[in-house]
């Protein structure tokens, strides 16, 4: 299932990389010369953690894409129930959830939605205005379509609770 390789990056895109960015670049956390330090550019940007984050939250993003773009174009009789909907609704909310990650840590990235970008293209970062707005009509789509539970089998993935989670904590 193609949604199922969004997963493979989670652990690259967050821990401990996100714990690290988050809190110990602000003053709770400050020492002269800590290497995730914000201000700190030259030992920020050679960080393996800063890498892994960065390149974990795209990995997450692209695989995301890609899911949801072929997940469209499979006729419906191949899914039962709901469950095209919600494969998609997974799609978008994990992609939500990599844009979220990478706009608190490098506030302005590109923004990619489709699995068809060209790697040689030379995107250009968007606004903070278009990343909050794609990462809520992201969650809004999970909100929707993700259920209230999982079965025991399917724990981890996210619910229409984490995706109203993630819409408050953006419009936080």
């Amino acid at each position: 299932e193609g949604v199922n390789g969004i997963y493979r990056y989670l652990n690259a895109g967050t821990h401990p990389a996100t714990f690290y960015l988050n809190d110990l670049s602000t003053d709770a956390c400050f020492k002269s010369g800590l290497d995730y330090e914000i201000m700190n550019d030259n030992n920020l940007s050679g960080n393996v953690d800063v890498a892994r984050a960065y390149n974990g939250n795209w990995q997450m993003i692209g695989c995301a894409n890609t899911a949801k773009d072929n997940i469209t174009l499979m006729d419906n009789s191949v899914f039962t129930g709901t469950k095209k909907q919600e494969l998609l609704a997974e799609a978008h909310f994990m992609r939500a959830f990599a844009y979220y990650q990478l706009t608190n840590i490098f506030y302005r990235v590109p923004l990619i939605t489709n699995g068809f970008h060209d790697a040689a293209a030379n995107p250009t970062l968007a606004t903070v205005e278009e990343l909050d707005n794609q990462i809520e009509r992201d969650l809004l789509i999970a909100v929707n379509n993700l259920p209230k539970t999982w079965s025991t089998k399917d724990g981890g993935r996210p619910t229409v609770g984490a995706a109203y989670g993630y819409l408050m904590r953006l419009h936080m």
